[in-house]
């Protein structure tokens, strides 16, 4: 299993962000959402960068009067705090409503090296045994 190497993915997503907001000031709707897709892959293990790309996503549809990804982005906003407490964020998931929000996807190529050593069992896993002390802890005192 590999490292993950954490400043190299917020480059990317940076990169990605960058893209789609070059994008969405040209008003190339469907390339921005693209871009967001990717960075939504790589930042979604982030509270403030998963829910940031759904922001964006929540505008661009807005933008394109696109009912169902709005419905689609409202919801994903109110969920981005509980898979962020409870570790479950689906690896590879795009974000977009055409997708469902729990579904992992294959990851694209060259999101590989980045990815590939996150195990979202592990992230759950963990989550659980902190809040489990947190509750013991608690209890005791």
């Amino acid at each position: 299993m590999q490292n993950i190497d954490q400043t190299k993915i917020n480059s990317e997503y940076s990169f990605e962000i960058e893209k789609a907001n070059r994008y969405i000031s040209e008003k190339q709707f469907s390339k921005a959402m693209h871009h967001l897709e990717r960075a939504h892959i790589l930042g979604q293990r982030s509270l403030y960068r998963h829910g940031f790309v759904h922001y964006q996503m929540l505008l661009v549809a807005f933008k394109t009067v696109d009912v169902k990804e709005i419905v689609g982005q409202i919801t994903r906003l109110f969920a981005v705090p509980l898979g962020w407490v409870s570790g479950w964020v689906p690896k590879g998931n795009t974000g977009r409503a055409n997708v469902s929000a729990i579904k992992p996807m294959p990851l694209p190529e060259d999101m590989r090296p980045y990815l590939d050593g996150f195990s979202v069992f592990r992230d759950v896993l963990a989550r659980a045994l902190v809040f489990s002390l947190l509750l013991l802890a608690y209890i005791i005192l």
